[in-house]
């Protein structure tokens, strides 16, 4: 794996509530996203992560998505329904159990 040199800026920056992203450059944000998970799911890579924090903005307003630490490759053996995968990748702060704050009342 190989990481292009980035100049550019989190997809949330310039993103408040003020005036949102606007329906143009969320089209393209959105559309950028989806064609880069097909493009690591037709090479059997799941990024198991994907959130703001985890999309960058090039300078020419391109979308990369960014921090594979959690993704896993997988071999396909076939193309059922019902083949599920073994493995889950998520992060930590979703994988945690509940928290306990003391006796029940």
């Amino acid at each position: 794996m190989y990481i292009e040199s980035y100049f550019g800026k989190w997809v949330c920056e310039g993103a408040g509530s003020a005036g949102g992203l606007g329906e143009n450059k969320a089209r393209t944000y959105l559309r950028d996203t989806v064609s880069g998970l097909m493009y690591l799911h037709s090479h059997n890579i799941i990024h198991g992560d994907i959130n703001p924090d985890n999309l960058l903005v090039t300078a020419s307003g391109r979308v990369k998505i960014c921090d594979f630490s959690v993704s896993q490759a997988f071999e396909v053996l076939s193309f059922r329904k019902t083949d599920l995968f073994s493995r889950t990748a998520s992060t930590s702060a979703i994988s945690v159990s509940p928290i306990s704050f003391g006796v029940p009342v």
